[in-house]
């Protein structure tokens, strides 16, 4: 019986034995599986993180900033991001503008006229849609994504654009509130109060510079005849000769400096661009010459020398001018020179700057005006065509506006096709501003201008039925300022928030 029980004792101890074995093993392998389950299960959540963090929809519709209640997402930020150069807190600031801008618009009432959706199908016409087969895309939005960043494409590129011309509309409406608020008393009270910066002056300057007569001493004779290295009592002496001169007239004293500067080996310098000066009356109000041509009672004609410590200087007045006149106004349809077979003949003998690689002969300078009178002579009649065309139709200013619009090489869809306001002195190219401020110009008036540009077929509208440029200029910097003034306080005043995505713009 004894032994029974000991048989049985170690049969129960080896399927005990066994029992606690296999389990041993099913419980590593369990591990095993349940361990490679979990690896399984993070590579594919990594894989998903992985797949959407570079999905289109992430970029989307993942907000990197919020501003005004308005999400921008990480392709709205990459949109700004390369509008700013890249520069990423310009970036915010363009965007939080801009949701602050479009938010009063809406509070305005205003929405973007059949114009401004124009002035953004030229834009995306220009900048994409008609280049981007051209440039070896297979389709635009490629080319898109190249340009502005990931997840971008036409649709939101065309709502990121029009979210923002309409911010631009508000500011233009802004500032013409602004503008209608002005009385006439307001407008020259300011203009008053800034006239050093709007007034320009121009005059003739010739300094002579001077050394005192201890500082001399230290210098050979030779060296000073050499250097014409003069000294005060010479240096007045001179100046004094040069101003009886000018006493005679503009001509006489530029004659008279061009000797001078012969008489000491300088034969080619130009003295009439030398000695001219224009420029605000800021640039002169601080200079020992300033009270004197700032004087009220000063004249054209009227010359003086003035001294300081250093140098003698001999002036002539010429004009000063405050502003009081009308700005003429014209219209311009640009016909522009194709240039492309000049560049790629140039292309032989220059480098992308410009600098001469290999000198031209005489017989390829010849080609080469054969080519650009070739050019000329197609824009030219190009020009004679779309002016033909006008004279044949109703021939007045609104259907040269359409004419504008379906052919000028600078229009750009803008609201007022072809419209400049020409001042004086304004900076616009030498033949279209002579032409657009002609004494003898009359409204209606057309003709064909050349300019390094092209021919613009030029119309006259009139001058400024509304005020004078110095009020004019008074407006636009007055409204300016305050509409600066308020956009820094809105923006100040804003809420807005950058996300931790906008650690992926760019």
């Amino acid at each position: 019986m004894s032994g029974a029980k000991d048989k049985n004792r170690k049969k129960d101890s080896g399927f005990n034995l066994g029992s606690q074995k296999a389990t041993e093993g099913d419980i590593a392998r369990r591990k095993q599986t349940r361990t490679a389950v979990i690896v399984l299960f993070a590579i594919a959540v990594l894989a998903l993180v992985v797949m959407v963090l570079n999905s289109n929809f992430f970029y989307r519709n993942v907000p990197a900033l919020t501003a005004d209640g308005q999400r921008f997402s990480i392709t709205d930020m990459n949109f700004y991001n390369r509008e700013a150069f890249f520069w990423y807190d310009q970036a915010v600031e363009s965007a939080r503008r801009d949701a602050l801008l479009h938010r009063r618009a809406l509070e305005a009432g205003l929405t973007l006229d059949a114009a401004a959706m124009q002035r953004i199908e030229t834009q995306l016409e220009n900048d994409f849609l008609a280049v981007y087969r051209e440039w070896g895309f297979r389709n635009v939005d490629d080319l898109i994504v190249l340009q502005v960043g990931r997840g971008m494409n036409l649709r939101i590129l065309r709502e990121r654009m029009e979210f923002a011309a309409l911010g631009q509309m508000y500011t233009s409406h802004f500032l013409e509130q602004q503008r209608e608020s002005y009385t006439e008393a307001m407008l020259e009270e300011f203009y008053m109060e800034h006239r050093t910066e709007f007034d320009r002056i121009t005059y003739r300057l010739h300094t002579i510079p001077f050394m005192e007569e201890e500082d001399l001493a230290l210098i050979p004779m030779e060296d000073r005849e050499a250097g014409m290295i003069l000294s005060r009592e010479e240096a007045l002496e001179h100046a004094h000769n040069l101003l009886e001169i000018a006493e005679d007239g503009e001509a006489a004293f530029l004659n008279a400096l061009q000797r001078s500067f012969a008489e000491i080996g300088i034969a080619d310098v130009d003295v009439d661009e030398f000695t001219r000066h224009e420029g605000p009356l800021m640039t002169v109000e601080h200079t020992a010459y300033g009270d004197w041509l700032l004087n009220a009672r000063r004249t054209a004609g009227d010359v003086t020398v003035i001294e300081d410590a250093a140098a003698v200087h001999v002036l002539y007045f010429i004009a000063l001018e405050d502003n009081r006149y009308r700005a003429d106004q014209v219209r311009h349809l640009l016909v522009s020179f194709d240039n492309t077979a000049l560049h790629e003949f140039d292309s032989l003998f220059m480098d992308q700057w410009g600098q001469v690689l290999i000198p031209m002969t005489e017989e390829q300078e010849a080609e080469r005006e054969i080519l650009e009178a070739e050019r000329t002579a197609v824009a030219l009649a190009e020009a004679e065509r779309i002016l033909a065309e006008w004279r044949g139709g109703a021939a007045t200013e609104e259907s040269f506006i359409e004419l504008v619009r379906e052919y000028s090489g600078d229009f750009r869809g803008e609201a007022d096709p072809g419209f400049y306001e020409v001042p004086r002195n304004s900076g616009f190219v030498e033949e279209f501003e002579e032409w657009a401020t002609a004494s003898n110009r009359r409204p209606g008036d057309v003709e064909i201008v050349e300019t390094q540009f092209g021919f613009h077929i030029m119309f006259y509208i009139g001058q400024n039925a509304e005020m004078d440029h110095r009020h004019t200029l008074a407006a636009q910097r007055k409204s300016s300022t305050a509409y600066q003034d308020w956009l820094l306080e809105a923006m100040e005043a804003q809420n807005w928030n950058s996300t931790f995505f906008s650690r992926l713009v760019g």
